[in-house]
């Protein structure tokens, strides 16, 4: 019987943690996500990008992030900046680092780091505001 308890109060806190989810997605006029669904390849790499990459190459790609300032080598600005020809290339530096940047084979696979790219390429080179 405890452990039924258990399993229902696990199935009852998701469910409500999920409702509540749904709801602010909604009301932010954003469509929830399907269960197993991952989220479009440029949503994803801005996300991925947000968590890795944001604190050196600054929030829009211009190479201004906070920690920029403490290396010994210029960060590159990426916004708009990765042609189609060099994102497998940019892809093995994210991968297997340069210079001041670690490697990120440890935490992300290469499909996730051309995803970055790819949403970094989308950026406008001057102000990293979206293109489209």
């Amino acid at each position: 019987m405890r452990m039924y308890v258990t399993q229902l109060s696990i199935v009852v806190a998701l469910t409500w943690a999920g409702g509540l989810s749904v709801q602010s997605l909604e009301a932010n006029g954003k469509t929830p996500p399907q269960p197993g669904q991952l989220a479009p390849d440029n949503v994803r790499g801005a996300d991925l990008y947000e968590v890795n990459c944001w604190m050196c190459h600054g929030k829009k790609g211009l190479g201004d992030g906070p920690a920029a300032k403490s290396l010994r080598t210029t960060v590159p600005a990426l916004a708009g900046r990765v042609s189609d020809s060099g994102v497998e290339a940019a892809a093995d530096i994210v991968m297997q680092g340069s210079g001041d940047m670690p490697g990120y084979m440890e935490t992300l696979n290469r499909k996730d780091a051309i995803r970055i790219l790819n949403w970094l390429n989308g950026l406008d080179p001057a102000t990293g505001e979206d293109k489209e």
